[in-house]
């Protein structure tokens, strides 16, 4: 039967004994997980960059196309200038946004100057699903712990494959600043869900279950980057650990940046002054050349001056990719037989009907609607949600978290059967 849900952190690892069938979480402190390991910064960063090239290029060197959506931001700026370094960028593609007037203005300068080509035609992406079978394999997707929707239209991956880069990265914290609800230190977030669920009978349990993981993992909840820590080691595993989900059809998700070295760089660095946004300043000063002279989508993305002059990379270093290999990347190498998903049937998928797969699985909702976890007013605002039909992707929150949660408690009530 089962008796609890839990996210288990990075700094956790599940021991499970295969004779007797129990499981038992075996806690790290974060310093283990996420150490300089006798480092210096400036290793550590090198480290870092070299590590990233190496990924990407094996990845090329696997004769995989590869495709980079850009932006006017550091994150994928980064990522573009690894690929580089790693000297193969004769199979990438890359994308941006022509609506996002700040960011592509940044990436055409950018393809200009690096002679790119920009938003070249994509590969055909056929798919294989009905909206209803999509929406299934979203609903397996995340277990309700990261609530936008990314439809899918596959089941599989193909072997017409493109690599799709992206500057997730675990670092990304900033939206904990500031003074408001669900912002600020971990102490003050933990009131705040206190005060958040203070009508419900397990609001309290909650803001428990949120402060246990800093003492799981030996972090003193006041230390200033406390919710640097709890994002690297938690919140990212929402953010990021969905990538079999993204890896299906025509596209393998890949995240270079997503490496434990940018966690330890951002956390044990001791200097003041926005370390987070340091950590790029160094890297684009060890990059040198286009990565700093080309500018940002908006004129405070720059860095200060003073950051620059002050880099230990001031005038760039030698980055030597480590060398990594690939290994199966996942794809059968038997020969394809028909079966009933390869017969090509003009399925229907479309928003619209996806939505509509979200709307039934709210009205036929028993267990919420007993249960304590959700009040009439819960019920109210994912019905708005709907008469509003808002985008997919953050227009149903408040909807797919019941739906989501209705799923888990009949998992959780058959599974004593």
């Amino acid at each position: 039967m089962v008796q609890e849900i839990e996210i288990v952190p990075q700094t956790s690892d599940m021991a499970i004994n295969r004779r007797t069938g129990t499981l038992i979480l075996q806690d790290h402190s974060f310093e283990a997980v996420f150490g300089m390991n006798g480092q210096s910064y400036d290793e550590k960063l090198i480290e870092f960059l070299e590590k990233g090239a190496g990924y990407l290029a094996a990845l090329a060197s696997a004769g995989l196309p590869l495709q980079l959506l850009l932006s006017g931001g550091y994150d994928s700026r980064l990522v573009l200038g690894l690929l580089l370094a790693s000297n193969q960028s004769n199979k990438l593609r890359i994308t941006s946004y022509p609506h996002k007037e700040n960011d592509f203005q940044a990436a055409t300068s950018i393809c200009k100057t690096l002679n790119l080509p920009l938003n070249t035609n994509a590969p055909a992406k056929p798919g294989t699903l009905s909206s209803g079978e999509s929406f299934r394999m979203w609903m397996l997707s995340c277990g309700g712990n990261y609530l936008p929707v990314y439809p899918v239209r596959n089941t599989e991956l193909s072997r017409n494959v493109e690599i799709r880069l992206t500057g997730d990265q675990p670092t990304g914290w900033d939206h904990f600043a500031g003074n408001a609800p669900f912002n600020g230190t971990a102490n003050k977030i933990s009131d705040d869900i206190r005060k958040a669920l203070a009508n419900r009978p397990f609001g309290m349990d909650v803001a428990d279950d949120f402060l246990s993981f800093f003492q799981r993992s030996g972090i003193d909840p006041k230390h200033p980057k406390a919710m640097l820590a709890h994002y690297g080691a938690v919140r990212s595993r929402h953010h990021c650990g969905r990538a079999w989900y993204k890896t299906l059809g025509r596209e393998q998700l890949f995240t270079p940046l997503m490496q434990r070295d940018m966690v330890a760089l951002c956390y044990h660095d001791k200097r003041q002054d926005n370390s987070d946004i340091r950590i790029f300043a160094d890297a684009f000063s060890a990059l040198g050349g286009w990565t700093l002279t080309e500018p940002f989508e908006t004129p405070d993305r720059q860095f200060p001056k003073e950051m620059l002059q002050n880099s230990p990379f001031k005038g760039g270093v030698k980055i030597t990719p480590r060398k990594v290999s690939v290994f199966g990347f996942g794809i059968s190498n038997r020969v394809s037989e028909p079966n009933l998903r390869s017969i090509p049937l003009p399925l229907a998928h479309s928003e619209t009907s996806f939505k509509k797969h979200i709307s039934a699985g709210l009205w036929a909702t028993k267990l919420t609607r007993q249960s304590k976890l959700f009040s009439n007013s819960d019920f109210v605002a994912a019905n708005l949600e709907i008469s509003q039909n808002g985008t997919l992707s953050h227009g149903f929150r408040k909807t797919t978290l019941i739906v989501m949660t209705e799923a888990i408690m009949e998992i959780i009530a058959g599974s004593g059967r």
